[in-house]
């Protein structure tokens, strides 16, 4: 049993009826209750960043949501999808874990991060306020970046390990 979880089958809300093996009991299979989502930090904005990941673990610029600072990179030609992200507030995050560049990028609302991306040779310094998003163009830009990229899957950031 999950901590949080319930025993009740079926769908609710933003939750889903997954099978998990019950440790406790030899040979038995119980249906739980999964939130297919943790709920979003209060007082946590971010850039309006999507990300991709390449073979070799780098974290690269692929779109950005509408409203977003990034969306007012790209709009102004300063960011553009492959771009490397290479640290955030003078760490450096390249081929870090998503939930690790997640920690760093979110941040109280109106405050700035510094951010550098690579483009060949090329170090692209960006400040980029922290906005609250709106979740529905966030969505929206991440179907477009999984239409775009021919992945099949995505993971949001807070559910990377």
């Amino acid at each position: 049993f999950l901590p949080g979880g319930s025993k009740e089958e079926g769908r609710m809300g933003n939750a889903e009826s997954v099978q998990c093996v019950d440790l406790c009991s030899v040979n038995k299979e119980r249906k739980v209750l999964v939130k297919s989502a943790p709920e979003p930090k209060a007082a946590s904005s971010g850039i309006g960043a999507v990300f991709g990941v390449d073979a070799t673990g780098a974290v690269f610029f692929n779109t950005a949501v509408p409203g977003s600072s990034c969306g007012d990179a790209v709009t102004r030609q300063l960011l553009r999808t492959g771009d490397t992200l290479f640290s955030v507030d003078g760490v450096p995050v390249y081929r870090a874990p998503l939930n690790v560049v997640a920690s760093k990028l979110l941040g109280p609302h109106g405050s700035i991060a510094s951010v550098s991306f690579k483009r060949g040779d090329e170090t692209i310094m960006l400040e980029l306020e922290r906005r609250p998003t709106d979740m529905l163009a966030a969505q929206k830009a991440v179907s477009k970046a999984k239409e775009n990229s021919g992945v099949d899957r995505i993971r949001y950031a807070q559910d990377a390990e």
